[in-house]
């Protein structure tokens, strides 16, 4: 089983966006095993609950993705510390700035990792991240060559990203770009990067990744989003790119999401691909993302 990739962008309902966004206008907002990154990219690009102040925040999901298998069980929490306009962001506003430790773990019994990050956000809709994920994988990737690349192992992953999120109206689009480099605790054999399907150097490698989508709410509870996720390995040339048009439902505390398109790596050929996603939110994050 690979890993998918979680799918975040926006987290909070309807907050107003300044003049030169668009006055008075309102935005809203997979890991093979299913990934933190993909994961979170699904659930904030499609969240729109309560909206939320700082202090704690938690959510709960299952994500999965037919091609190349995988699914995951995951939890993600922090704490949103505000650095400025604490006015702004009581009445929903965008002109605010935010601190915020979190975490995130996953499982798919045979796949493991935690993570640990940091979000400094100037502005409430652009900022950074920088944290460190480790992983334990002890079966092979399905739709991967194992035969010929290290996937039963010890990872590790340090990244930085940057986040952007812009909106009008209904319409709402986001991006986020990650640099991370990565490890195995075997060096004599390439492995496998599960979230993209990319070989990387066993001795040690960087990948980038490119998340951008644009989307729309179509009624209050009711979202459609395309996501396109493009990635690239740097000592061993070779990209990969997935297209999905997804379909979000929320009700209450709960989302659900459902997508298709295709998946295309130098692992994994191309072929059509489907998402599935269930996420319960009791606690909403600072911020957007």
């Amino acid at each position: 089983m690979s890993k998918p990739h979680t799918y975040q962008f926006f987290h909070n309902p309807r907050p107003t966006w300044p003049s030169f966004l668009g006055h008075g206008k309102n935005i809203f907002m997979f890991r093979t095993p299913f990934s933190p990154l993909l994961w979170a990219l699904l659930v904030s690009a499609f969240s729109w609950g309560d909206f939320a102040f700082a202090g704690y925040d938690f959510e709960a999901n299952v994500t999965a993705r037919a091609y190349p298998i995988g699914g995951t069980l995951n939890f993600e929490g922090g704490y949103g510390f505000p650095t400025w306009g604490a006015d702004s962001l009581e009445s929903k506003g965008v002109f605010y700035g935010y601190l915020r430790p979190g975490y995130q773990a996953s499982t798919a019994i045979s796949y493991n990792s935690g993570e640990i990050y940091f979000d400094v956000f100037p502005i409430s809709f652009f900022g950074l991240r920088v944290g460190k994920e480790w992983i334990t994988n002890t079966k092979e990737y399905k739709d991967y060559d194992c035969d010929r690349l290290n996937c039963e192992d010890d990872f590790q992953k340090q990244y930085i990203e940057g986040r952007l999120a812009l909106g009008y109206g209904k319409a709402f689009f986001a991006t986020r770009f990650r640099q991370t480099d990565l490890s195995a605790a075997t060096e004599t054999q390439n492995f496998a990067e599960e979230v993209m399907g990319l070989e990387a150097r066993g001795i040690g490698d960087r990948v980038e990744i490119l998340t951008s989508a644009l989307g729309y709410k179509i009624y209050e509870d009711w979202s459609v989003l395309f996501l396109n996720v493009y990635g690239q390995m740097d000592k061993i040339k070779g990209f990969s790119r997935m297209n999905t048009l997804n379909v979000s439902h929320r009700r209450g505390e709960y989302q659900i999401m459902l997508g298709v398109g295709e998946f295309n790596s130098p692992l994994a050929p191309r072929e059509v691909t489907a998402l599935f996603q269930l996420s319960w939110t009791p606690y909403h994050r600072i911020g957007f993302f």
